[in-house]
C-alpha cells in the first residue's frame, strides 16, 4: 500500500473515531437537558396547585404549616429530545391530592413523547394528639390533648385540627401518648340512658306540646331512639336534643 493511501486511511479512521466520541458525549448532554426540563415542569406544576391541594384536604392555605414536595428520579440517560414548547403535566388518574402520586409529563410537538414521574406531596399541619396515655372509656378532657405538627398526608384514619370539639367524647380503645386522635377511636357521649325519664317535645309548625316518656335505649346527641309515652303508652321514634330531651315532628 502506498504511503498516500496509508495516510488517507489513517485520517479516515481518526475522523470516524472523533465522530463517534462526539456522538457519545452529545447524547447524554441532550438527555440531561431533557431530564432537567421534566423535573422543572413537574416542580412548577405542583407549586401552582398547592392551594388546590389544601382546599381539597379541607385546609385553608393560611392555616397550613408547610408543604414538602419530593419529585421522583428522572434518569438523565433517557433518550428524549428537549421539547420546543412547555411540557404538559397532569396527574395520572387519582382522587388523592397529597401523599404518593404519579404525574404524566408529555411533549406535544416534534417527537411527541410522554413518561410518568412519581411525586410525593407531604402536607404538615397541627393536629390533636394524646398528651397522656388515655384509657378506654375515658371522657376526653383538655389535659388529655395537645396540638402537634404531623404529616396529615399519611393519616389515613382521620384527624382533628382543634381539641375543643373533642371534649366530652368517649374513647373506644386505649390511646398511647403522642398518638394522633382519630374519629375511629372516639364515640359521642351518651346524653340519655335506657329507662330514663325524658321530656318528649312534639312540634307541629310553630306549636309545641310536651309530654313525659321513658327512653327504651341509650342515645347520643342527634340520634333517633324509641321512647314510650307514659300517658298513652304509645312508642314513638324521637331525636335526642339534649340531656333528658327528645323531639318528634307531627
Amino acid at each position: 500500500m502506498r504511503i498516500g493511501e496509508k495516510m488517507l486511511l489513517h485520517n479516515l479512521s481518526v475522523s470516524f473515531f472523533v465522530t463517534c466520541c462526539l456522538a457519545l458525549f452529545s447524547m447524554p448532554i441532550i438527555a440531561s437537558e431533557t431530564s432537567e426540563q421534566i423535573h422543572s415542569a413537574v416542580k412548577n406544576f405542583v407549586q401552582n396547585h398547592e392551594k388546590t391541594f389544601l382546599s381539597k384536604s379541607g385546609i385553608n392555605a393560611d392555616r397550613a404549616s408547610r408543604i414538602e414536595t419530593k419529585i421522583g428520579y428522572v434518569d438523565p440517560r433517557l433518550n428524549l429530545k428537549p421539547c420546543q414548547i412547555p411540557l404538559e403535566v397532569n396527574f395520572r388518574h387519582s382522587n388523592k391530592t397529597t401523599g404518593r402520586l404519579t404525574t404524566k409529563v408529555s411533549c406535544n410537538t416534534g417527537s411527541l413523547w410522554s413518561l410518568y414521574v412519581p411525586v410525593t406531596i407531604d402536607l404538615y399541619q397541627r393536629v390533636a394528639i394524646a398528651n397522656t396515655p388515655i384509657p378506654r372509656g375515658a371522657h376526653l378532657q383538655q389535659h388529655h390533648l395537645r396540638l402537634e405538627e404531623k404529616n396529615i398526608s399519611m393519616l389515613y384514619r382521620g384527624y382533628y385540627f382543634n381539641t375543643k370539639p373533642l371534649l366530652g367524647f368517649v374513647t373506644t380503645r386505649a390511646i398511647k401518648i403522642d398518638e394522633v386522635i382519630s374519629p375511629r377511636n372516639l364515640t359521642a357521649p351518651k346524653v340519655i340512658y335506657r329507662n330514663e325519664e325524658v321530656t318528649i317535645i312534639a312540634k307541629a309548625g310553630g306549636l309545641r306540646v310536651r309530654a313525659s316518656g321513658v327512653a327504651l335505649s341509650d342515645g347520643v346527641l342527634g340520634e333517633t331512639i324509641s321512647v314510650r309515652n307514659k300517658n298513652t303508652k304509645k312508642i314513638v321514634e324521637a331525636r335526642v336534643r339534649g340531656p333528658g330531651k327528645v323531639e318528634i315532628q307531627i
